[in-house]
């Protein structure tokens, strides 16, 4: 049988392994993979198709891999024996059909973890297939959600994981904004270990939230002044020297705050000064 490429052999050969040489058939010869619920046993000589993998192994009789899941490790297995992505179908009756999905796109992502971490680029290929093609089962928000839990460290030089979640965020939010409200990033939804660049990520958010709430609030503050001045200006016909130098620096003040709150209009489209602002200039006397 024909193994894909970066497994090792072309074909499996049950040749005698250099590692076990004391062992009579090289069919005897078994290594006992532990996953996270299951003992897979594997032949040695499968297992130095995988070069990675069998560096680790070296002459162990038995290899613990139960930070694994055991679909993952099935796969693994089967993809080492047969060339093929072959994921354990998860029996879970008591899930709808959403629940469901969203465990199957998690194992496909634990498998194309795996495939990565040895190599194996053959089944990181089929993994991504796989993922892409159980992602059109699911709501964007939810499996956004799934690589989130499934990923917690990602590889930020992951060209296709990175391509991947930017086609996800690009159908699910329209803006960073929405984002950055969004539940995925609420706090109650973090995982109980994460990178520094997130944690960091957070901190900048929450940080920029509490700036933009903070300027939001001191824009009101200011628009209140201002109106107070505008309306003493009304009861008396002009201000003081002042009054004229607090409402000129509220003013440049507004100008500035808003101008990265609000949207910029089309110079060509911009309204023309409002008359109170003329009339508010023609009531200050030079003198003041």
């Amino acid at each position: 049988m024909d193994c894909p490429s970066g497994t090792g052999s072309k074909h499996l050969s049950p040749a005698l392994s250099a590692s076990s040489p004391n062992k009579m058939s090289p069919y005897s010869d078994i290594v006992a993979l532990h996953f996270a619920d299951q003992v897979l046993h594997v032949h040695r000589f499968v297992v130095e198709t995988v070069p990675k993998l069998h560096a680790v192994v070296a002459a162990r009789n038995e290899f613990d891999m139960s930070e694994v899941s055991t679909v993952a490790g099935h796969a693994l297995v089967s993809f080492m024996y047969k060339g093929s992505y072959d994921p354990l179908a998860l029996a879970v009756h008591d899930q709808n059909s959403a629940e469901r999905s969203t465990d199957l796109l998690r194992s496909s992502f634990d498998v194309y973890k795996l495939a990565r971490k040895y190599n194996m680029t053959d089944l990181a290929v089929l993994a991504q297939e796989d993922i892409e093609s159980r992602t059109d089962d699911l709501d964007p928000a939810e499996a956004l959600a799934a690589v989130k839990k499934a990923c917690p460290l990602p590889d930020a030089n992951d060209a296709w994981l990175c391509s991947y979640t930017k086609t996800l965020l690009d159908a699910t939010y329209a803006s960073v904004e929405a984002f950055l409200a969004s539940e995925i990033m609420a706090a109650e939804n973090a995982e109980m270990t994460i990178s520094i660049t997130e944690m960091l990520l957070r901190t900048v958010i929450r940080s920029a939230k509490d700036r933009e709430a903070h300027e939001r609030q001191h824009i009101e503050e200011l628009r209140a002044e201002e109106q107070d001045l505008r309306e003493k200006l009304a009861r008396r016909g002009k201000l003081g020297k002042s009054d004229r130098r607090r409402l000129d620096e509220i003013e440049e003040e507004l100008a500035a705050l808003t101008l990265h709150h609000e949207p910029q209009s089309d110079p060509e489209e911009a309204p023309e000064p409002e008359a109170d602002a003329e009339a508010v200039a023609e009531a200050i006397p030079d003198d003041y």
